[in-house]
C-alpha cells in the first residue's frame, strides 16, 4: 500500500507520505477515544454500549451533530455501518471522533502552520513574483506575509503540551490514556521518518507544534 511505512521507506516506489501521516494519528485518535470510552463508561451498568445508549448528554450532541453537518448526516444514511443514523453507539463515536480530531488538529495544521516555511520566502509567495523577474515586491509580500501570520498563527495549545485538569474531570484512567496519546505522538516525532522529517520535504508539520484544535 502506499500509505505505509514500508511504502515511505522504499526508495524505489512512491509512498503517500501525507496521507500515511494523516492515517497513522487517525488511528492513534481511535485508541484514544476507545480509551477514554472503557474509563468512562466500562464500569458503568450495560458497560461500555449500555451507558452510550443511556447518556442524554452524549444522545444530545449526536443529533445536534446530525442537524448541523448535512455531510456527516448524508453519510449516516449511505454507510450505516461506520455511523449510526438513530442513537449514537460506541462504534459511531469513535469513527466520527477521529475523523473530525484528525482535521481539526493534525490536518489543518499541515496545510496551515506548516505552508510558513514556504509564506516566508518570497519565491513560494503567491503574488510576489515581479513581472520583470528580478527582485522581491516588498509591499505585496509584507501585506501577504502579515496578512498570513494574522489569519492563521492564533495559537493554541498543543496535544504535547500538559493538559489542563479539567479535561479528566478527576478521572485517572482517561488522563492516562491521553498521556498514552502524547506518547505515541512523541515516539513517532523520534523514530518515524515520515514525522521526523518535518517542513523539509512539504507541508508536513513537526509533531511538537500541532494545536489541539483549528486556530482560524
Amino acid at each position: 500500500a502506499v500509505s505505509s511505512l514500508a511504502a515511505i521507506n522504499n526508495a524505489s516506489r512512491w509512498g503517500w507520505r501525507w496521507h500515511y501521516r494523516a492515517l497513522t494519528v487517525q488511528r492513534l485518535y481511535d485508541q484514544l477515544v476507545s480509551c477514554w470510552l472503557d474509563a468512562n463508561f466500562a464500569s458503568k451498568e450495560g458497560g461500555v454500549d449500555g451507558a452510550v445508549a443511556s447518556d442524554g448528554v452524549l444522545q444530545a450532541w449526536w443529533h445536534s451533530m446530525m442537524d448541523h453537518i448535512p455531510s456527516l448526516r448524508r453519510a449516516t444514511k449511505s454507510s450505516s455501518e461506520w455511523a449510526s443514523p438513530g442513537k449514537l453507539t460506541p462504534m459511531s463515536l469513535r469513527h466520527v471522533a477521529r475523523v473530525l480530531m484528525v482535521w481539526l488538529s493534525w490536518i489543518h495544521e499541515d496545510v496551515g502552520h506548516a505552508a510558513a516555511s514556504y509564506v516566508y520566502n518570497p519565491v513560494y509567495t503567491p503574488m510576489c513574483v515581479p513581472e520583470d523577474g528580478i527582485g522581491v515586491p516588498s509591499a505585496s509580500w509584507s501585506f501577504n506575509a502579515l496578512a498570513y501570520r494574522g489569519f492563521v498563527f492564533l495559537h493554541r495549545a498543543t496535544l504535547l503540551q500538559e493538559p489542563p485538569d479539567f479535561w479528566f474531570d478527576g478521572n485517572t484512567a482517561s488522563r492516562q490514556c491521553f498521556t498514552d496519546f502524547q506518547n505515541a505522538l512523541k515516539s513517532l516525532g523520534q523514530t518515524d521518518v515520515a514525522f521526523s522529517e518535518c517542513e523539509k520535504t512539504g507541508f508536513y508539520s513537526c509533531v511538537n507544534r500541532v494545536e489541539t484544535a483549528v486556530s482560524s
